[in-house]
């Protein structure tokens, strides 16, 4: 592999730790201003599950 290559792959998985991080802050964030629908724990958990099932299934394509 190129430097080039490595380089573009490496921003590409930092961008998705940023995203991932802002969906997760955000999604507990959401399930902790209303906590009586769903513990925010619970709900962050869960969607930390979702959100490494469809990269996985992304990935293994």
């Amino acid at each position: 592999m190129s430097a080039l290559t490595v380089l573009v792959l490496l921003v590409l998985v930092l961008v998705l730790v940023l995203v991932s991080v802002l969906f997760l802050g955000a999604h507990g964030y959401l399930a902790c201003r209303h906590p009586r629908t769903v513990p925010p724990m619970g709900a962050t958990l869960a969607g930390a599950a979702l959100l490494v099932a469809c990269i996985a299934t992304i990935t293994a394509r």
